[in-house]
């Protein structure tokens, strides 16, 4: 039940928001470069994983030096790298970092390390193109096998260099058919190559199949079908919040910090964050589309002249977890957010059980984009609890000139009026890399995306 306290300090904090827009301040950055400032947010997570893959290829090229056959174990290497490449992206090490280490630990650098295993990832990526290149040099074989050899490596090095966020961001779509279909290519061509060699070094296939090159090669190719393992076909319910908003039902219970991958009209997965639009509703949760992008854009355009193009797609079983889900290791936090990034917060905000939150929605014509109804059936659904929402339209005249510096100095006055123990950020990159910035210069814990896919 929400008592006087902090219905007295929503209020208080009202005011200063209204004296704020009148009187606007900047927060003023120690570093001024946001590509230096984005670093800087995640210099401590990027130095640990460098020293784990520096140690784990400093292990492995221990046991190089003092192995008989070094062109096999560098290939052993560079299947064991390609493993942990593959592993860090799975769902079984998703659940493994946030659901049982984050709850039994509940440590904020453990919480850092599960968002930005990122960069594991591609430490790994490079580890693995490494070993090849030190295979490619050593093994002593026919032309033929050595240009299959060299196809790998070509692949890999392809998949490796479009994934550089230069080239994602921009070419996105092209970055996740690359991604896909060239590096299932690259297994298989690995595969054949594994098996063909073999054979024509002598071995017999009790013998190929022995070795831990293989059972890496099975571990790769379970990881690599088990998404699959379980997509079913769904018919979601459209709902129309709104011309520039649509929800899709889908049958399952809401959860909070998680999201699904669904299909959309080019039949390709894309995630979105689960979240609720009846909020008495336990058997159904929404997936809230806006138009980010072209695909989604289509698929709203379409909705609104009857023709929903999602109304047969389908779906993985897996819910992976995001770093909104961390939010109930804390008693009492801050929520930045921004547009629609509202959508995967209600839940967040229906579901919770103990947390104190205070939000800062900062966005455009919050009410017309979602809807008076829906946004009052959420604030009557989180009347009675320790939830305040502070919601500010970017229309009105004193906020149009606002610029990201602003709305940094206002989330700080926040912090410093409500003192929360964590502060979560959803929002656009520029902001979150500013706002992220600005919190860990005061020491203060602070959860948001890291726009590493």
């Amino acid at each position: 039940m929400k008592n006087k306290e902090s219905n007295d300090l929503f209020d208080s904090f009202e005011k200063k928001i209204k004296k704020f827009k009148k009187q606007p301040t900047k927060y003023h950055f120690r570093i001024e470069d946001r590509i230096i400032r984005q670093a800087y947010n995640s210099a401590q997570s990027f130095f640990i994983y460098l020293l784990i893959t520096l140690f784990l290829n400093g292990v492995g090229y221990l046991f190089f030096n003092l192995s008989q056959n070094k062109a096999d174990f560098a290939a052993l290497l560079a299947i064991f790298s390609l493993f942990i490449t593959i592993g860090t992206r799975s769902y079984s090490v998703n659940y493994f970092l946030f659901y049982t280490i984050g709850n039994l630990f509940k440590n904020y650098l453990l919480d850092q390390l599960a968002n930005k295993i990122g960069f594991l990832h591609r430490f790994m990526a490079l580890s693995t193109l490494f070993w090849a290149i030190v295979h490619f040099k050593l093994v002593e074989i026919n032309t033929y096998m050595n240009n299959i050899f060299f196809i790998i490596l070509t692949f890999l090095t392809i998949v490796i260099l479009t994934a550089l966020a230069i080239f994602r961001r921009k070419h996105h779509n092209i970055f996740e058919n690359i991604h896909r279909y060239l590096g299932y290519t690259t297994i298989l061509l690995l595969i054949f190559y594994y098996f063909k060699i073999n054979t024509i070094l002598g071995l017999n296939i009790i013998e190929i199949i022995s070795k831990p090159h293989f059972f890496l090669l099975v571990f790769i190719v379970a990881m690599l079908i088990a998404p699959w393992i379980g997509v079913k076909k769904i018919y979601p319910k459209l709902i129309l919040v709104n011309e520039n908003v649509i929800g899709i039902q889908l049958r399952g219970e809401p959860t909070f910090g998680t999201y699904s991958k669904i299909t959309l009209a080019n039949a390709e997965f894309h995630p979105f964050g689960d979240s609720m639009y009846d909020f008495d509703d336990i058997r159904n949760r929404t997936l809230y589309i806006t138009p980010a992008g072209d695909r989604t854009t289509k698929i709203i355009n379409e909705a609104n002249k009857d023709n929903f193009l999602l109304k047969e797609c389908t779906i993985k079983k897996d819910r992976f977890y995001g770093f909104m889900y961390q939010h109930s290791r804390y008693n009492n936090i801050l929520i930045i957010v921004t547009g629609g990034g509202i959508a995967p917060i209600i839940p967040c905000l229906v579901l919770n059980k103990y947390t104190k939150m205070n939000l800062l929605w900062i966005g455009k014509s919050q009410i017309d984009v979602f809807g008076k109804k829906l946004i009052k059936n959420l604030k009557k659904k989180i009347d009675d609890q320790e939830i305040g929402l502070h919601i500010l339209d970017t229309t009105d005249e004193d906020l149009k000139k606002f610029t990201n510096k602003n709305y940094v100095a206002l989330a700080m006055k926040a912090y410093k009026h409500y003192n929360p123990e964590a502060v979560f950020i959803m929002s656009n990159q520029n902001l979150t890399i500013d706002m992220i910035h600005a919190f860990n210069e005061k020491g203060v814990r602070t959860y948001g995306a890291t726009f590493d896919s």
